[in-house]
C-alpha cells in the first residue's frame, strides 16, 4: 500500500489506522512524506516506530503526487500494489476483499467501489460497480484498485510528471496492458470531499490550464490500445474537462478550447459521435447522458448558444462534474 504524504497532518492517523486494521495480514505500507511543512513527517515516523517491518517511511523534496507514488512503487515488494490518498481511509475488509478476488480469478486488476464523504462522516455518494466493460474507466483515480506489481513493474508504467491527470494516464496505461480486470461488488475505499482540493480551487479557467490539458490529452493519445471503453473515455474526458475547468470562462473563450479540443477528439477516435452516443456499459447514467447530448449539440453547430447560456448561468449555479478529482497536493507556486 503506497502512500502519497503530504501537509496532512489532521488526517494521516486515520488514514494509516485503517490500513493498520485490515484484516488481511502482510499488509506492507510505505509512506512517501513530500516535504510536509507541517507535523506529517513527526506522525509518520511514530507510526514507523510503532509498527517496525510494516510501516516505511520515505521522504523527497516536494515533487508532487506523481514522482511522490513512483516512489513508493519503487520499492515496494509485495505481489500486489494498491494506493491510498492522504486524506481517505479504508473499511477494515477493503484489502482482503480485494486479494480473494485477484487469488480467484487470477485477474491482474481489481476495481471497486467507493463511498464519497464529509469530514464530518456524512455520506454524499456510494458508487458500486457496474456490470459492463467500461467501469474500471468510469473512476480513473489509481486508489479503489489494486493491480498485480509484476504487470505495472513489467510495462514500466509510471505516473507521469504532469500538472495534473497523472493518475488518468497511469490507470487507462494499466487498463490498456491487460484483459484480466475483474470487480469486487464492494464500497470500501473512503473518499474524503476535500474543498481545497486543486480540481475544485486551482483548475478553473481554460485559459489558466491550456498547455496543462493539451499535454495530458496527448498522453492519453499516446496509449496504444484504442477499444470501445478507451474511446469513450477520451471523449468523456475531454469533455468534462471543458465542462469543469470552463466554468468560470466568457462564452468566446470555452468555444475556442471546445474547438481546439473537439479537434483533439476527431483526430483520435474513430466516429466520435458513434462513440459518445452508444458508449459501453459500465458508466453512470447521467454522466453518459451528458456526454452524448453535448456530442449531439457540438455535431448540430450549437456550441456557441450553449456557450452562452453556460456562461449565463455563472459559476454559482453550474454543476460542479466533480468527478475529476483534484489528488494532487502539491504545493501552488
Amino acid at each position: 500500500m503506497v502512500v502519497p504524504v503530504y501537509n496532512a497532518a489532521d488526517v494521516i492517523e486515520r488514514c494509516l489506522d485503517s490500513v493498520l486494521a485490515q484484516t488481511l495480514d502482510g499488509v506492507e505500507v510505505i509512506c512517501v512524506d513530500d516535504e510536509s511543512s507541517d507535523d506529517s513527517l513527526e506522525i509518520l515516523r511514530r507510526y514507523e516506530r510503532e509498527h517496525p517491518g510494516q510501516v516505511r517511511v520515505l521522504t523527497q523534496t516536494n515533487q508532487g503526487q506523481g514522482a511522490t507514488r513512483n516512489r513508493g512503487m519503487d520499492v515496494a515488494r509485495g505481489t500486489y500494489l494498491a494506493f491510498l490518498d492522504n486524506d481517505d481511509y479504508l473499511d477494515p475488509d477493503f484489502l482482503e476483499r480485494c486479494y480473494r478476488q485477484l487469488e480467484d480469478t487470477g485477474a491482474d486488476v481489481v476495481c471497486c467501489g467507493y463511498r464519497r464523504v464529509e469530514p464530518d462522516g456524512r455520506v454524499l455518494q456510494e458508487r458500486l460497480p457496474v456490470d459492463g466493460p467500461f467501469f474500471p474507466y468510469s473512476l480513473v483515480a489509481p486508489w479503489s484498485k489494486v493491480y498485480r506489481r509484476a504487470l505495472v513493474a513489467d510495462n514500466q508504467i509510471t505516473f507521469p510528471a504532469i500538472v495534473f491527470g497523472e493518475d488518468s494516464v497511469f490507470t487507462v496505461r494499466v487498463l490498456d496492458a491487460t484483459d484480466k480486470v475483474t470487480v469486487v461488488a464492494c464500497a470500501g475505499y473512503v473518499w474524503l470531499n476535500t474543498p481545497t482540493s486543486t480540481s475544485n480551487v486551482l483548475m478553473t479557467g481554460l485559459d489558466n490550464v491550456r498547455e496543462p490539458v493539451r499535454e495530458l490529452l496527448t498522453l492519453l493519445t499516446q496509449v496504444p490500445g484504442r477499444s470501445p471503453s478507451y474511446e469513450y473515455y477520451y471523449i468523456k474526458n475531454a469533455i468534462f474537462l471543458l465542462l469543469h475547468l470552463g466554468r468560470v470562462d466568457p462564452a468566446e473563450v470555452f468555444v475556442r478550447h471546445h474547438r481546439e479540443l473537439m479537434a483533439q477528439v476527431a483526430d483520435t477516435v474513430r466516429h466520435p459521435l458513434r462513440r459518445a452516443v452508444f458508449g459501453p456499459r459500465g458508466d453512470t447514467w447521467t454522466i453518459r447522458t451528458i456526454v452524448a447530448v453535448y456530442m449531439l449539440v457540438h455535431r448540430a453547430h450549437l456550441t456557441g448558444l450553449f456557450a452562452r447560456v453556460y456562461a449565463w448561468l455563472g459559476p454559482g449555479r453550474r454543476p460542479g462534474f466533480q468527478h475529476l478529482r483534484g489528488a494532487d497536493r502539491r504545493r501552488a507556486s
